[in-house]
């Protein structure tokens, strides 16, 4: 019976110091991780929102210089 509570306590104590170590090392590292993932998620939208954007603006640009010409042409007057 003395034998298996010392056991019993050997293998809690033992487990508590585990779970210490494991606490302390995702304290260590799990603040640093989370933030340079989450930076690289945010830095990841912004670019592909940057690109849509871009994109965008090229394709209104083309449509107004497309205007542009069109209104231009309306008001040319054809001598045959």
């Amino acid at each position: 019976m003395v034998d298996s509570d010392k056991l019993v306590k050997s293998i809690q104590h033992q487990t508590r110091n585990e779970i210490k170590e494991e606490i302390e090392e995702v304290k260590a590292t799990s603040l640093e991780d989370i933030m340079r993932s989450e930076m690289e998620k945010s830095l990841g939208n912004m670019a592909s929102e940057i690109d849509s954007v871009r994109c965008n603006l090229n394709e209104t640009r083309a449509k107004a210089d497309k205007q542009r010409d069109k209104e231009s042409r309306r008001n040319n007057v054809v001598f045959l």
